[in-house]
């Protein structure tokens, strides 16, 4: 499985629900913690990066995108 980086965002909570959108569409989505943010004394907080499988992000970036304008 060749992962691509979709998006970051600001913070865990969001991380999830665009998890769960996108996984609800059929998208398997997996959250990492940013690179400068990899430290277990962050506890929960800080941004995360959203990647999503090669072949699924253009779907991912345009239902991402419609999300956002519904929001």
């Amino acid at each position: 499985m060749n992962l691509k980086k979709l998006v970051t965002v600001e913070n865990l909570f969001l991380a999830e629900v665009i998890k769960d959108f996108l996984e609800k569409e059929g998208i398997p989505v997996v959250i990492k913690r940013t690179k400068w943010f990899d430290n277990p004394y962050f506890g929960s907080s800080g941004p995360r990066d959203l990647f999503v499988e090669e072949e699924k992000i253009e779907l991912a970036k345009d239902l991402l995108e419609n999300f956002e304008n519904d929001q």
